[in-house]
């Protein structure tokens, strides 16, 4: 049998990292030495951090990769960015935020875009919307309900985050409920 990278690297089998019961209800115990050894080494590489998230899809793999491949080329030659096929800001790319989500160049864009966001304290307490509601904030901002609808709260948590869509609207979202309303700005 080959040794196995797990074993070169001295990475624990698979098999000592979890409880016995849990290796059986996971299935693992019907993995063929093979399998295990591999399972094993991939741990092993997520543990050091080379491996980042979910592979890439097929389609996006190769996509991904004549994309690289032509900014590669490109950048050999001294190409300027703007003389670069356009087709490839389509190309799936890794986002910094959530490693392993596959998002187009162009949809990137937009998401930096809006980058607003505002977490602060609904004053006093916050006990939901109906209606046109007004919202105090602890920063002295005040915010009013846009959109129709009502949400009634009776717990203590008065935390919310003000974000904008895509549209420039602002969302307003309760931490505690999940619950969201559109508001805008008043003072």
């Amino acid at each position: 049998m080959p040794v196995s990278l797990a074993a070169d690297k001295q990475a624990p089998e698979i098999q000592t990292l979890m409880a016995p019961e849990d290796f059986t209800a996971a299935g693992l115990d019907k993995l063929s030495d093979a399998e295990r050894a591999h399972l094993s080494e991939w741990v092993a590489r997520y543990r050091e951090g080379a491996v980042k998230g979910p592979p890439v899809p097929g389609k996006q793999r190769k996509e991904a990769a004549a994309a690289a491949e032509a900014t590669a080329e490109a950048e050999t030659r001294g190409e300027p960015d703007s003389t670069r096929v356009a087709a490839h800001d389509s190309a799936p790319a890794t986002t910094d935020e959530y490693p392993g989500e596959y998002t187009t160049r162009e949809e990137k864009k937009k998401k930096d875009k809006v980058k607003f966001e505002l977490r602060a304290k609904v004053i006093p307490e916050f006990s939901g919307w109906s209606g046109k509601t007004v919202f105090p904030l602890d920063n002295g901002q005040v915010w009013r309900q846009r959109t129709p609808g009502s949400m009634r709260y009776s717990g203590g948590d008065s935390n919310i985050i003000i974000t904008q869509n895509w549209l420039g609207k602002f969302i307003m979202k309760h931490t505690d409920s999940g619950r969201s309303v559109g508001v805008r700005r008043i003072d």
